[in-house]
């Protein structure tokens, strides 16, 4: 049974259709969304009325929220209501402002009046894009203040001219409009039954496009009153984005029939902590730049609780190939034409795959890391595929862009694998196959390199994503990560030189200078020259790989036995290769690639030399020319920059 990951947070399906669909909705703000600034609802106006009114008379009667309904019946033969009370002590729109004009300069406890949390929260929403209409019934501008806080100077529509004179709204990147008014000036306010009953044809025509054309995010609206307003959203709504309906606790006939109606998804909270959730999570996926509800670490934890149990994980295994599927489906990999150099469409492109690839590259290593070797097959089909490129006219990197993805999941599974220190399993990943433009088969460990794909200024961008990976979908620190990476490096390399065509020759000569002194120190000139023949050899064995954009850290250390005083090389390949030496067959490397510990030995020494070198060069070229500077000791090969002294 596939689990509705969605059910466990009812606000992010609307969260993510706002990142999604930015601009796509419109704010219906209601009464309840300005209660939180302290400012009273009308019901609060009718209670603090029915009060005044009340003091006029000789009974002495106590108004409160609950006795305030039961005194105006006895006394006055009917039901108060805001509009009817308000027309009753003010008879022009100028004395109904005067009569209102107190309740939104001040809030109830007698502060200076301030934008409330919902306020703020739909002004982070219209800043960031994913809303740009808000439609207000109340008369504060403390939706605009909120804005204004953000150094946002809103288009604000309050009258039918206003309404008339405005411009196409898809132009305009913040409105706000007071559908019933704006305190400030009397003639916009609704307050009566009358005033309330329609609207200019100006506004309502802007009313019901909104309707229409939007997605709409309700709060804190009754939709008892406002009979022009609910008949137009019953007639107009389309249901092309699902609505949202903000409201605590039980809601108004009129409310739950619109609700049913239009589908909409109910969310039981008040407004201050609604819009508040909602802004938090558009902002945290706009910063992930997310492409998908399911984020990898929900994908990582689905799948590491599936594999503890006693069933196959079907679910898991499902939830990977639709991953894949979509991800072979991106629009970077499926272009209309490849006959495109432009450096900005490219990186583009680049920086949509590198997030579209995050979930299954994260979920291979999971696999990789804690299950079993079999679920090498969940996966291997649909890397290959990718890592297959198709035979078309354009530009070199376009068409070898679905290559970028299948390296992004190599490199995923190698680090799961190497972190768990499953080598055998590595071994099976660094073999996999794949071609290029020129149709040549080639090992996955030579043709998904990132310095193969990519150029210098982006590889180190390429190391960046795969160790972002590795901590969010492994849960391991970063000091394990960046250590099982530059390990998983080593033993690609190593895969290199092991596999080259001249490694016997030269392993032949590294063998025939051996002695027993090998880690002694060195006293006699024999030693020396034995120390630096072997030296030698390891640097041609050294050749035979390409460490060159490799993600190590390589570094140069004084040492008085040394030719040049200084040995440079990569402390992971070296304490790798002393290991090796140490444990001999029975080391997990030796073991799980079937190879003899020597051979193994020499070409980690040899991985160490050829990094050295690369490192080397590096200090050479930051070495300043005619005058005093730091020189570093230690560089990373992918960047080039400075690293930690070792």
């Amino acid at each position: 049974m596939v689990t509705n990951l969605l059910l466990d947070d009812p606000y992010l399906p609307l969260a993510f259709s706002l990142f999604s669909n930015p601009g796509a909705y419109a704010v219906l703000a209601g009464a309840g969304v300005s209660r939180g600034a302290g400012l009273p609802t009308a019901w609060d106006i009718v209670v603090d009325l029915v009060a005044q009114i009340a003091q006029q008379s000789d009974d002495g009667y106590e108004i409160t929220p609950s006795t305030a309904a039961p005194w105006y019946e006895e006394r006055f033969g009917k039901t108060p209501s805001y509009s009817e009370i308000v027309e009753r002590l003010a008879l022009t729109p100028t004395e109904r402002q005067s009569l209102l004009k107190g309740y939104f300069e001040a809030s109830l406890e007698g502060d200076s009046p301030a934008p409330s949390l919902a306020h703020r929260s739909i002004a982070r929403l219209m800043a960031g894009g994913a809303v740009r209409v808000a439609v207000t019934m109340n008369f504060d501008r403390h939706l605009e203040r909120a804005l204004r806080e953000l150094d946002i100077e809103p288009t604000i529509v309050a009258t039918e001219a206003d309404a008339e004179g405005l411009t196409p709204l898809h132009t305009i990147d913040q409105c706000v409009i007071h559908l019933h008014g704006d305190y400030l000036n009397a003639a916009s306010m609704k307050n009566t039954i009358v005033e309330l009953s329609g609207y200019g044809p100006s506004m309502t025509a802007l009313l019901e496009q909104i309707i229409s054309d939007y997605g709409l995010l309700v709060a804190g609206w009754s939709a008892e009153h406002d009979h022009a307003l609910r008949d137009a959203v019953s007639a107009k709504y389309r249901s092309i984005y699902t609505m949202g309906w903000i409201s605590p606790g039980q809601l108004s006939p009129a409310a739950q029939g619109l609700i049913t109606s239009k589908k909409a998804l109910k969310l039981d909270a008040k407004a201050d902590d609604a819009f508040g959730r909602l802004a938090d999570q558009v902002q945290s996926m706009r910063e992930r730049v997310a492409r998908h509800p399911l984020s990898l670490a929900v994908a990582a934890s689905r799948i590491k609780r599936e594999l503890s149990e006693q069933f196959p994980a079907i679910s898991s295994h499902d939830m990977l190939a639709a991953e894949f599927d979509e991800l072979r489906a991106n629009p970077a990999l499926n272009l209309d034409k490849y006959m495109d150099d432009d450096n900005a469409r490219y990186q583009t492109h680049l920086d949509g795959v590198f997030e579209a690839s995050r979930i299954a590259a994260g979920s291979v290593a999971v696999l990789c890391y804690w299950g079993p070797d079999s679920a090498l097959t969940w996966w291997r089909s649909p890397v290959e595929k990718l890592a297959r490129t198709r035979l078309l006219s354009g530009t070199i990197r376009l068409i070898e862009l679905p290559l970028i993805p299948a390296s992004i999941v190599f490199y995923s599974a190698c680090l799961g694998a190497t972190a768990h220190g499953r080598y055998g399993l590595l071994a099976q990943i660094l073999e996999l196959r794949g071609h290029r433009t020129d149709r040549v088969r080639r090992p996955f460990y030579e043709l998904l390199t990132a310095a193969t794909l990519l150029d210098d200024q982006r590889v180190g961008k390429f190391h960046a994503v795969i160790r972002s990976i590795g901590e969010e979908g492994l849960g391991l620190s970063r000091g394990v990560i960046d250590e099982a990476l530059q390990t998983f490096e080593v033993l690609r390399l190593c895969r290199e030189i092991l596999a080259h065509p001249d490694f016997a020759d030269e392993m032949d000569e590294y063998e025939l200078p051996s002695t027993p002194t090998e880690d002694s120190a060195l006293r006699t000139p024999t030693e020396v020259y034995l120390r630096r023949e072997r030296n030698k050899t390891l640097k041609r064995i050294g050749h035979l790989c390409d460490p060159r954009g490799a993600y190590l850290l390589a570094s140069g250390r004084i040492l008085d036995h040394e030719p040049t005083g200084t040995k440079w090389g990569c402390a992971v390949a070296e304490n790798l290769a002393e290991d090796v030496q140490r444990v001999g067959a029975q080391h997990p490397v030796s073991s799980g690639w079937s190879i003899p510990p020597l051979k193994l030995f020499v070409a980690l020494r040899a991985v160490s030399a050829a990094a050295g070198h690369q490192g080397r060069q590096l200090q050479f070229a930051a070495t300043p020319v005619n005058t005093a500077g730091f020189v570093p000791s230690a560089f990373w090969l992918d960047t080039g920059k400075a690293g930690p002294d070792e």
